[in-house]
């Protein structure tokens, strides 16, 4: 049986409830804002611009060299402000301002609609995204060396850099306001394939934030909140773009292991979780989340440690119990685990906490979406 939260079910939402009752959220944040915040349920700040039409084209990530991202510095703003969703009873107004999380609820309560770009890129004049997709998709299947892999290897940043290599070079006149999540993707895609540079110069160069980080990539900021906050995750996933796989490479290129649990039940279950991603094991990996979720060491660990908790809750998104007959809608329960992240990720910085972790969160999500074939 699953953890209920809202998400599969079983009797008691104690382990949830115990879950989000954690004081701070992921990174930077200030506990006691974020623990408002997470109470009061408002998600993310009420609004960020998103990228301005300004956007350079897409060669211009990429540093001289055959193309080759020398450096989180050289990535091209990711995404143009078409992701922002708009009310279909105000597409005209403010076209370049971001829709809160908090304000989707409030339309959502009062009956309002919100209409959502289109992910899937599938009817953009460049069709060269379309092969670009095809291959990320490839990349990222199931059995993959990418998707099997427990660290990041010297091979899995190559095959990572010639693909952002291939896009640079076949969509060299694509319009910079054409497929969003394609160049999102790919810009996460050159940050996880970029060269480790531990010099003085390569630190100033990455912002400060070092090889894989998403802070110093300020134009990436605005599009990878609003696809991660406020987007429902059913449109990411049906998008058919690989995008929690690539955050996973990130995590793997970032992962430090000063945070894994060393005793007791929260490291047998750590141990478990990477041996079951490993296997790609999606149904005991939701019972192994079940299990961490209702034993008193587990609720007791996830109350006070952000990840392990949502790992958990992300898992059962895997049970059987979700999208069959019977269970749980797939919409209703994706909506549930993106509202407890969006409880702890609130900022740039919760981004970056998600990936500078040994728990691998995206590990879990992408055998989600890879599991759901919603795309």
């Amino acid at each position: 049986s699953t953890v209920h939260c809202g998400v599969a079910g079983v009797a008691s939402d104690e382990s949830c409830a115990a879950w989000s009752n954690v004081g701070g959220a992921v990174g930077t944040s200030a506990g006691a804002a974020a623990a408002s915040k997470m109470e009061q349920g408002t998600g993310v700040a009420a609004s960020r611009l998103a990228a301005s039409p300004s956007t350079p084209s897409l060669p211009q990530w990429a540093a001289a060299g055959g193309g080759a991202v020398a450096s989180a510095a050289a990535l091209p703003p990711a995404v143009a402000p078409a992701v922002a969703p708009q009310s279909q009873n105000n597409q005209d107004s403010e076209p370049q301002l971001r829709v809160s999380a908090a304000q989707i609820r409030v339309a959502q309560a009062r009956g309002g609609a919100l209409s959502y770009p289109d992910l899937t890129c599938k009817d953009v004049a460049s069709r060269e995204w379309l092969e670009i997709k095809r291959l990320a998709q490839l990349e990222f299947s199931l059995g993959s060396p990418l998707i099997k892999a427990s660290q990041m290897a010297s091979a899995d940043r190559v095959r990572l850099q010639a693909l952002v290599d291939k896009a640079v070079r076949g969509l060299s006149f694509s319009p910079v306001d054409e497929c969003s999540m394609g160049r999102l993707c790919m810009s996460l895609m050159a940050l996880a394939a970029a060269p480790d540079d531990n010099s003085p110069a390569g630190i100033v160069a990455a912002g400060g934030g070092g090889a894989g980080s998403v802070l110093p990539a300020l134009a990436m900021h605005s599009p990878l909140l609003t696809v991660l906050l406020d987007v429902p995750w059913r449109l990411v996933l049906a998008s058919g773009w690989p995008l929690f796989g690539i955050m996973a490479q990130l995590n793997l290129r970032r992962a430090r292991h000063d945070d894994a649990p060393l005793s007791g039940q929260p490291a047998v279950y750590f141990m478990s979780l990477g041996a079951g991603l490993e296997r790609q094991e999606a149904y005991s990996l939701a019972s192994l989340g079940a299990a961490f979720l209702r034993s008193v060491e587990g609720r007791a660990h996830a109350s006070t440690h952000v990840l392990p908790g949502l790992c958990a809750l992300a898992s059962q998104l895997l049970s059987p119990e979700v999208s069959t007959k019977g269970g749980m809608p797939t919409d209703t329960a994706l909506k549930q685990v993106q509202g407890f992240y969006r409880q702890a990720v609130q900022g740039i910085e919760d981004v970056q906490g998600t990936l500078d972790t040994a728990w691998p969160l995206y590990r879990v999500l992408h055998l989600v979406t890879l599991t759901l074939e919603l795309g």
